[in-house]
């Protein structure tokens, strides 16, 4: 799925949740501006931010997964 976040496109896997976004790929090579460094550079920390929080919203969601079963467990 595309996404746009502050500015940076990219894509959202929903098979593994994760964001991918185009400026994030390493530059190589020489002749890169200032700008488009640290535009890079922005896209690595806001993905990297951003894959944080959807590790920590899917690891919440798998530990709430089964707390029924487990309050009806300790309740009995």
């Amino acid at each position: 799925m595309d996404v746009i976040i502050d500015g940076f496109q990219g894509q959202f896997s929903r098979g593994e949740f994760y964001v991918e976004f185009w400026d994030s790929i390493k530059l190589s090579g020489d002749g890169w501006s200032e700008e488009q460094i640290a535009r890079q550079k922005a896209a690595v920390e806001l993905e990297d931010k951003v894959n944080r929080e959807l590790n920590l919203l899917m690891a919440s969601e798998s530990m709430f997964a089964h707390e029924e079963s487990f309050i009806n467990y300790m309740n009995r």
